[in-house]
């Protein structure tokens, strides 16, 4: 931001209403990301202008309403056409559509949820989903029945869709950093998996069939709960 005009959000005093609204209600940067609609990351550049990152005028909107703050965004120091992270990826998609490209990534973007077009993608085979704040991942996922590649890093799932195992083709599941607590069943259908890693996630057991993963040459279990 330039030192000649730094916007009222950049200002101590529109930073202290901001920051006093945050205090009264108590919310965590990723809470009021929820309630907003942002990813945390946005939340938390609003509230570091110092780092150098802008953030989009909708999401300045987004934040102050879910704070009750009034705020008057300066067009000129703010990157209010900058395209909202959903709508980012429902691009890229659309890119991937029309192109017939066989992967898609949708990484980086903070996005929550996925555009449900992504079921459209039958002929894709990669797709990286890492560095976004996912909890779950959609049902219509797995009817991409063509995948070999789902890369899911860095998020905060705590579950998969229960149909995982519909993925026959799938070889490489990366899940490292997540939240996840349970495997379901389903996914000792995966019988050309080869790389699955779940490093760091929240797992106390594994399936009970989990042994029909013959075709597995990776295997990540560190930084779990599960006892032998």
């Amino acid at each position: 931001m330039s030192s000649s005009s730094r916007g009222f959000l950049a200002s101590p005093e529109g930073l202290e209403l901001l920051q006093a609204a945050k205090a009264k209600r108590g919310w965590t940067f990723a809470a009021i990301a929820e309630r907003a609609g942002v990813s945390a990351d946005t939340v938390s550049r609003l509230f570091h202008p110092e780092r150098g990152k802008r953030v989009s005028g909708e999401s300045v909107r987004a934040i102050a309403g879910v704070l009750g703050v009034e705020v008057e965004v300066d067009a000129s120091d703010l990157e209010d056409d900058a395209p909202s992270p959903l709508a980012e990826a429902e691009r890229r998609i659309q890119a991937v559509l029309q192109s017939g490209a066989m992967r898609l990534d949708l990484s980086n973007l903070g996005i929550m949820t996925l555009p449900q077009s992504i079921g459209k993608l039958t002929r894709i085979e990669e797709i990286d989903l890492s560095d976004n704040e996912l909890t779950t991942l959609p049902l219509i996922l797995a009817k991409l029945e063509n995948l070999r590649v789902l890369q899911v890093r860095r998020n905060n799932l705590y579950k998969l869709c229960e149909n995982i195992g519909n993925l026959q083709r799938l070889q490489e599941l990366d899940l490292q950093i997540n939240r996840i607590s349970y495997l379901p069943e389903s996914i000792c259908n995966l019988r050309n998996l080869r790389y699955l890693q779940l490093y760091r996630n929240s797992l106390r057991r594994l399936p009970k069939r989990f042994n029909q993963l013959i075709n597995l040459e990776l295997l990540d279990l560190d930084s779990n709960q599960i006892s032998c």
